[in-house]
């Protein structure tokens, strides 16, 4: 079970140590063959051309569900909600990290049950 959000505050990767968080058989980062998911901006010198991180940005990556409302079609009206995957990341940029395409599929599944499962949560509070 993963505590989300994944990656916080001044961490830019997930996981913090060198073992596939999916699998838990593989070794990730380098020097070792992973797959990533990175993210995140770049503050911009348009000037110059060229950007980094920045103090000044957050980097963040939720996984969100819309339900319907006004005139719009479509199921959990007036409701919504987000799995907050990385949220708040000093200087704006973040790396998750697993060992192969089969365990970034794996844990794309598991953000996809945790979004499902409060949608679940969100529609059986309302009245």
């Amino acid at each position: 079970m993963l505590n989300y959000p994944i990656i916080e505050g001044d961490e830019t990767g997930f996981p913090d140590g060198f073992v596939c968080p999916v699998c838990r058989e593989a070794k990730v980062w380098e020097p070792h063959t992973f797959v990533s998911l990175d993210g995140g901006a770049l503050k911009m010198d348009r000037g110059e051309d060229s950007g980094g991180p920045s103090d000044e940005l957050d980097g963040f990556l939720y996984l969100g569900w819309h339900g319907a409302h006004d005139e719009g079609e479509g199921d959990f009206r007036e409701t919504g909600g987000f799995v907050p995957i990385v949220q708040g990341v000093l200087g704006g940029q973040y790396s998750v990290v697993v060992c192969s395409p089969a365990c970034v599929r794996r844990l794309f599944n598991v953000w996809v049950d945790e979004l499902e499962s409060r949608m679940k949560n969100a529609v059986s509070l309302e009245p």
